[in-house]
């Protein structure tokens, strides 16, 4: 779940979800109950394996971060 700024997220997002293995599937808006701000559910579909370089060690990806 995101706030606000989850389709913008999502978006900026979709070059690594890609690398990962996945594929933006759909944005779903939610209202939360004494929430104004609206809210996103961000679901991704697994398309493809994960390559075998995934996970990283630790310190990895702050070093070399995945593109957004």
């Amino acid at each position: 779940m995101k706030g606000e700024s989850g389709p913008a997220e999502a978006q900026s997002a979709e070059d690594a979800i890609h690398i990962l293995g996945g594929q933006l599937h759909k944005l779903i808006p939610v209202t939360l109950p004494g929430v104004e701000e609206e809210r996103y559910l961000i679901v991704i579909a697994k398309t493809a394996a994960t390559p075998d370089r995934f996970p990283r060690r630790v310190g990895i990806p702050a070093k070399r971060p995945l593109p957004n």
